[in-house]
């Protein structure tokens, strides 16, 4: 997922050590207990150690980790999340341009208040939205937000009001309980697929800044959209989000993933290769258990990346009563 499931904030599929805060590479919905071994009490430090950005989820020690992206080669992101959150003044959306869709520079700050006060609504008194918004900008819960947030700008999106309607509604009603089940969290993920298409086909001289941007069967490398790599191809750890060389960032489809997990579930990565997702089971790993982890490994669309490292049934909701949302982002006086 991509913010938060466990506790660390990771932001675009891949690294465990971001707020598992949801999908981008917050280890997303995931787990609030257990967690890497050494871990302690919450620490917001910056993760130099690597360029992949995994799909925000947390990860289940408290610590909020936010991935440093400075030096992530052609990815072109933005670190700052008020930024990423704030692009209604990136445009005069009443100038009449049409590169850019009705609604469209609205969408980000109506999908963060919308994931937010979904949290909000399960966490209950003390929750601060503020801080929330601030770690999903970037990504959103799952990656289903662009990296980049001049993406909205650039003039190469797509734009669907209904299926944001329907994702903003989804995420705004995030089930409460100690757990979020696979059959929950697909949902919410089906929901937020096919807002956002692109609309530069692969092999076109025209440059990208993020998968989003290229049409469906194609992703953003080296700054220009190519075709999707198959069953099979070798892929790598991305700022973006480890997938999308493998399935299209806008449609989630083929139902593919960059598999960089060890066969014996140890945490040392192996060279990515495409590989279509695993249904459940203590094989089918989708995390391991240290830098990377998947919700999209799983046919079913949920991993245990801080437990099992496997597809589940269910995981721990991070908007449970002590679950990573609701521990992280509290207002100042620890209400709550």
């Amino acid at each position: 997922m991509a913010i938060l499931r466990t506790t660390t904030l990771t932001l675009a599929g891949g690294l465990i050590g971001a707020l598992a805060v949801g999908g981008a590479s917050l280890v997303g919905c995931g787990d609030d207990s257990g967690g890497p071994a050494g871990d302690s009490g919450p620490d917001v430090t910056a993760d130099s150690g690597s360029d992949a950005i995994g799909e925000a989820r947390a990860d289940t020690t408290g610590d909020i980790v936010v991935a440093d992206r400075s030096d992530a080669g052609d990815s072109g992101v933005s670190t700052d999340a008020h930024d990423a959150a704030d692009t209604s003044n990136a445009v005069d959306v009443s100038s009449g341009d049409g590169r850019f869709p009705p609604g469209l520079l609205d969408y980000p700050d109506a999908y963060l208040t919308a994931l937010c006060t979904g949290y909000a609504n399960c966490c209950g008194a003390g929750f601060d939205p503020t801080p929330c918004k601030q770690a999903y900008a970037t990504s959103g819960y799952d990656n289903t937000l662009p990296a980049n947030p001049a993406t909205y700008s650039a003039g190469n999106l797509t734009f669907d009001q209904d299926a944001a309607a329907g994702c903003t509604a989804a995420l705004r009603n995030w089930p409460c309980g100690a757990t979020i089940t696979s059959a929950q969290n697909q949902a919410i993920l089906a929901a937020c697929h096919n807002v956002l298409g692109g609309t530069i086909p692969s092999g076109s001289s025209t440059g990208c800044l993020s998968s989003f941007e290229c049409a469906s069967g194609s992703y953003c490398s080296a700054g220009k959209c190519v075709a999707l790599l198959g069953d099979g191809g070798s892929c790598s750890a991305s700022v973006e989000g480890n997938d999308w060389q493998c399935r299209h960032v806008g449609t989630g489809l083929p139902a593919m993933f960059c598999n960089l997990y060890p066969d014996d579930g140890g945490g040392v990565s192996r060279a990515g290769k495409c590989t279509p997702a695993q249904a459940n089971g203590t094989t089918s790993l989708c995390s391991d258990l240290v830098n990377y982890y998947s919700d999209y490994a799983c046919t079913d669309g949920l991993c245990d990346p801080a437990n099992t490292g496997a597809c589940v049934a269910s995981a721990n909701n991070p908007a449970a009563p002590t679950g990573v949302a609701c521990s992280n982002f509290r207002d100042a006086a620890g209400g709550g």
